[in-house]
């Protein structure tokens, strides 16, 4: 049975704007906040007064320099349980922006969409939350519990701000990611590990090959391995939600001359695995595959580093947490709200282990658009999200109003 109420609901839906949620969006996304100066600071700042402007609480977290996680509250009647919302303040750079129809920090409206680095991936679905706490506290809505925003750093390079955010000793009962799912319930994502290896060789004239050691060549055969190593292995590891594991080449750099045989070959290697792999197997496999490269070609030498990882992290359909997003997704069918995996990854699994609680991934905007030239967020998702994320706080807290009347 819903814990929302259809006045509650009534309350909520004309209370929504699709203007506030689109101006607060475009006031983030003019906050620059890739790896250039600041990083995230500017938009950490805006955050902070923005959560004054709506009356809630709110403090600084410092991770590192002047890069801090923000942390949003609204408090409602003591006594019960906490809902986070979990979301990041940094952005992918625009690459290049000549290439962008309008600037990519100048946010700006084309028919229903909001244009901007971030508008997707996730500045619109932090607009969201806001709103939505700002229509809860509109509404008059008596909360049982609390509602924690948790806006933290470095998602998108090495999760700095996440590990800072747990090790903080913050408590919740239960977490929404707020990544961009369509608006549809996302279950579990892959775990994601960078790894970067380096191949050492000897310098030599072009000219006379055969004086040096090429770490090109070392390079080539570890691509081959990776490759059989994928259809071999890795496509025969499946999980039902999530699919199959991944193991990708992404980077290769060496060299400086046309005539030179360089002395160093740089790969970075993305590789995505499921429930049940562990860092220590994919390290130990990883390592395996140089050992047999190392084996074959002469003068081979590569050292291997892990640069991030993400675990993965899936939820059950029949968890209690995804019945009450089910009804705040489709109020009275809550059967044909979707659920569905994430195909990209993100920070569900570290909440899930650090913290001990269940999560799942739901938010607005298409993960399609994250990261690309010409990013954007459909108006109506944004309004929608703002809408479905202040009932899921009702149906997860439940109101004062139910103690009184038992």
């Amino acid at each position: 049975m819903s814990r929302c109420t259809d006045s509650v609901r009534d309350a909520i839906h004309r209370t929504v704007s699709k203007n506030r949620v689109a101006e607060l969006a475009g006031r983030l996304i003019r906050e620059r906040s890739d790896l250039s100066g600041d990083m995230e600071y500017g938009a950490g700042q805006l955050l902070m007064r923005i959560a004054a402007e709506m009356g809630l609480e709110a403090e600084e977290q410092p991770v590192e320099g002047r890069r801090s996680n923000i942390l949003i509250r609204m408090r409602g009647a003591p006594g019960g349980k906490t809902l986070l919302y979990s979301g990041h303040i940094d952005v992918v750079p625009p690459g290049a922006e000549e290439l962008w129809d309008s600037p990519p920090f100048e946010p700006q409206v084309r028919g229903d969409r909001l244009y901007g680095r971030g508008a997707c991936d996730m500045k619109g679905s932090i607009a969201a939350m806001l709103h939505a706490l700002e229509v809860l506290r509109q509404c008059a809505v008596p909360l049982r519990g609390e509602v924690l925003l948790a806006l933290d750093v470095d998602e998108e390079t090495s999760n700095k701000g996440m590990r800072r955010l747990l090790a903080s000793g913050v408590r919740a009962d239960a977490c929404i990611v707020g990544e961009p799912t369509d608006l549809e319930i996302n279950l579990g994502h892959k775990g994601v590990m960078g790894l970067w290896l380096t191949f050492s060789g000897r310098r030599a004239h072009a000219s006379r090959p055969e004086m040096g050691v090429n770490p090109i060549v070392h390079a080539a055969e570890m691509v081959e391995k990776i490759r059989a190593f994928q259809s071999g292995t890795l496509d025969k590891r499946q999980s039902r939600l999530l699919g199959h594991s991944t193991m990708t080449v992404t980077m290769l750099q060496a060299g400086r001359e046309l005539n030179s045989i360089p002395d160093r070959c740089d790969m970075r290697v993305d590789r995505r695995y499921l429930p049940g792999e562990t860092a220590e197997q994919i390290l130990a496999e990883t390592q395996r595959l140089i050992d047999e490269v190392s084996s074959v070609e002469e003068g081979c030498r590569c050292t291997l580093q892990m640069t991030t990882n993400c675990p993965p992290g899936e939820i059950e359909a029949e968890h209690p947490l995804v019945k009450a997003m089910m009804s705040a997704v489709s109020p009275g069918e809550p059967e044909r709200a979707a659920l569905k995996p994430f195909l990209a990854s993100c920070e569900m699994a570290m909440l899930m282990e650090g913290l001990g609680i269940p999560a799942l991934i739901f938010g607005p905007g298409s993960i399609r658009q994250a990261h690309i030239t010409n990013e954007y967020v459909e108006l109506d998702q944004l309004a929608r999200g703002a809408e479905i994320f202040a009932r899921m706080a009702v149906e997860y807290l439940g109101t004062a109003q139910e103690d009184r009347h038992g």
